[in-house]
């Protein structure tokens, strides 16, 4: 009788422990999905954050060709119009007067369109000249519609700059959320091995 006890005792305990081992190991496949899912995105970002950047630098190729043929200072004084940070939020104000608003953003925590504080990514995409509010007009003897060129690819590479921010953030958050799941993923996989070592009575 009392073997008979004992081993429904254990096959009791058995089924428990199947039963937690099935619940983690499908735990484990849907962590592993997560992940996989996880690093689809993240190739998808670095492929959308590579094609930005590089259209970033085929803008700043457009800009010295449209400047060739320009003497200085007008060339420099174009090229700081191109260069120079600028407050998103601002721009709206332009239709009230044009370029010549201020919607120059202070240096510092004010600066980028991406937020960065510092400098540019390496390639000199920020004037750190600008540190006050400045208006900002044609300079004087310049080609107003040269000016003008110049301000609307500005505007195409603010596009560009708010497009690596918002994939960087992207990034940054899916990373920070890879790498929970991935302790997660341990500590299952510490969890499935007590299971194992208990059922083969090690």
């Amino acid at each position: 009788m009392g073997g008979w006890v004992h081993t429904q005792d254990a096959e009791a305990s058995e089924m428990v422990l199947e039963a937690k081992r099935a619940a983690k190991l499908a735990e484990q496949a849907e962590l592993a999905a997560r992940l996989a899912d996880m690093a689809a995105a993240l190739d998808a970002k670095q492929v959308q954050g590579d094609a930005a950047a590089s259209r970033r630098t085929a803008l700043l190729g457009e800009l010295e060709t449209m400047l060739a043929e320009q003497q200085s200072p007008f060339r420099e004084a174009l090229k700081k119009t191109f260069l120079r940070r600028i407050k998103r939020s601002s721009l709206s104000h332009n239709n009230m007067g044009g370029p010549g608003n201020c919607t120059a953003a202070s240096g510092g925590t004010n600066g980028s369109s991406n937020g960065d504080d510092g400098d540019s990514d390496g390639d000199g995409c920020y004037s750190d000249s600008d540190d006050n509010c400045e208006e900002e007009v044609c300079p004087p003897g310049c080609d107003p519609v040269l000016y003008e060129r110049v301000v609307e690819l500005r505007e195409r590479r603010l596009d560009e700059d708010d497009e690596i921010a918002e994939v960087a953030r992207a990034v940054e958050a899916i990373r920070k959320e890879r790498e929970m799941l991935s302790k997660k993923a341990r500590v299952l996989e510490t969890g499935l091995a007590g299971i194992n070592q208990v059922r083969h009575g090690d």
